[in-house]
């Protein structure tokens, strides 16, 4: 995607607020599709909003193995083929992983059920709801879509796992900035997970610097999100080292287990308070009384209490109990690509649209 320039959800980056944006509002618009699915699977995950289905094709992925093609609930497509998936610091297949998938869109209004239409449920949804947290960062989707933008995903099915998405490439076509945002996944040196970076190799997603978690898959829902919820979530496996996120004193642990599961509180000098939910257990020597420094192992994430897939839940309150948007409270950045990671992320980028542009595309 483009350095985003218009519309961009609240952040502060080097302790400055920016102007207040879409992620919001386009979180509050996937409740409704979301409900069935966080029933069954859940974990804090949104959708984005009508459109009509262009295109669905499966694309051969010649170091996985092939699957047999499934209903496409109306949508047509044709079959691809792929040379290699080799290209520096792109994700490459596991044996047995379903191939990749292209989907074409045209808006002709609210955005979330043409996915269905395209694809089916759960994939529809499960895909509308990754693809809304990628574009999100760069456009509001209460506000900003119009009739005839055209999205197109390039993404894996786990075969597993159904409503398990992994999100290869995205092009928005807008006709109101009069732009394509483009998101791209790459796997950066030295990164545990891959991330999606615009076309000049800038994360999409902020990035907080002094947050309780340094590695995670992705930021799946922020304050705001339409279903009462306070905190920030985060998609991490199981045992994600999380950290103090200020100095501090803990004041309790593992209050209402059924909901929260294991669970630890931390409150600074200036009367903040932090919570991580649904961990799989406490540092050595975290409890109540224990005192932290900022950046301290504290915890580590999990899937405990009312929780339906591993991730943190990450919450902040002022000092008279008023809820804080994560977001705005700590420092955070987009990351830059440098280094030989400029070159690889070109030749990831290239292969990717050449998957997304050829025979069987819907181009």
């Amino acid at each position: 995607m483009t350095i985003r320039s218009q519309g961009p959800r609240p952040i502060r980056v080097g302790g400055r607020k920016k102007q207040l944006g879409p992620l919001h509002w386009a979180l509050l618009i996937s409740v409704g599709l979301n409900v069935v699915l966080l029933a069954t699977r859940g974990g804090g995950d949104e959708s984005p909003s009508e459109a009509t289905p262009e295109a669905v094709t499966e694309l051969d992925d010649p170091i996985g193995m092939p699957t047999p093609e499934e209903p496409t609930d109306g949508a047509t497509g044709e079959a691809a083929s792929d040379d290699d998936d080799s290209a520096p610091g792109m994700v490459a297949m596991a044996e047995g992983e379903a191939p990749a998938k292209f989907a074409k869109i045209t808006i002709n209004g609210p955005v979330s059920r043409g996915f269905v239409k395209a694809v089916g449920s759960p994939e529809g949804d499960r895909l509308a709801l990754t693809v809304s947290r990628i574009l999100v960062w760069n456009l509001n989707l209460t506000k900003d879509p119009r009739p005839g933008d055209v999205v197109e995903v390039l993404y894996r099915v786990n075969p597993e796992d159904e409503v398990d998405i992994d999100v290869l490439a995205v092009r928005y076509e807008s006709e109101k900035f009069g732009k394509t945002f483009e998101s791209w996944q790459y796997a950066p040196e030295g990164w545990k997970y891959p991330g999606w970076f615009d076309a000049d190799g800038r994360e999409v997603a902020a990035f907080l610097t002094d947050g309780p978690i340094k590695d995670y898959q992705q930021i799946t829902s922020l304050i705001g999100d339409g279903r009462g919820h306070s905190g920030m979530d985060f998609k991490a496996p199981v045992g994600t080292e999380l950290f103090a996120p200020f100095d501090g004193t803990v004041t309790r642990t593992n209050w209402k287990w059924k909901y929260n599961g294991n669970c630890v509180e931390l409150r600074g000098s200036d009367g903040r308070t932090a919570k991580m939910l649904h961990l799989s257990g406490l540092a050595d020597g975290i409890k109540p009384g224990s005192k932290v420094k900022a950046g301290d192992p504290i915890a580590m994430s999990g899937n405990t209490g009312r929780s339906f897939a591993p991730h943190l839940h990450y919450e902040l309150s002022s000092s008279s109990g008023r809820t804080l948007d994560p977001v705005d409270e700590h420092t955070t950045k987009h990351r830059l690509l440098g280094g030989a990671d400029k070159a690889g992320f070109a030749t990831a980028v290239a292969e990717l649209a050449r998957r997304m542009d050829g025979p069987g595309s819907g181009e």
